[in-house]
């Protein structure tokens, strides 16, 4: 027979270990919900929808990471307006080089700019600024969404 203080000696290390894994599974699925919430927020950089966004929002309110968030969509519209434009200015570059075996994708953006064609830049610029607009919108409504969320706070807090 196990004695009573070594039986309870091994109850209390089982417990430690389930709540050292439980903590373990809770910090991944907390890791995995944060990674899914900053995909969610990087698409409303190229098409904003209001219903999303708000739901992003919340989400991200509700892990007190709001701070978080509004870092993370700084960089995603960053990386919203250097990925379109390299995409248009890639697609030119590559439709006027034909079968050239040169790695553009592999370029820096200003040196990509320098396979740009005469007869293909002002094309290549009216793309630019159709694109770019669409990033640009998207942040406006973004920023509207702010001020009109920040309105509310205000109203309800008085």
């Amino acid at each position: 027979k196990v004695p009573v203080l070594e039986r309870s000696s091994i109850s209390a290390h089982k417990n430690a270990l389930w709540s050292v894994e439980l903590n373990s599974k809770l910090q991944d699925t907390l890791e995995q919900i944060e990674e899914q919430l900053d995909v969610a927020l990087s698409k409303t950089c190229k098409h904003f929808d209001v219903l999303h966004y708000t739901k992003v929002q919340k989400a991200y309110t509700l892990l007190g990471k709001t701070q978080t968030a509004m870092d993370q969509l700084h960089m995603h519209f960053t990386q919203a307006i250097h990925n379109t434009v390299f995409q248009v200015v890639l697609g030119y570059v590559e439709l006027c080089a034909g079968n050239a075996d040169t790695k553009f994708q592999k370029m820096q953006y200003k040196d990509l700019c320098t396979h740009i064609t005469l007869d293909s830049y002002v094309p290549c610029l009216m793309d630019l600024c159709k694109a770019l607009w669409e990033v640009m919108l998207s942040y406006h409504r973004t920023m509207q969404w702010h001020e009109e969320h920040d309105k509310q706070k205000a109203t309800s807090s008085q």
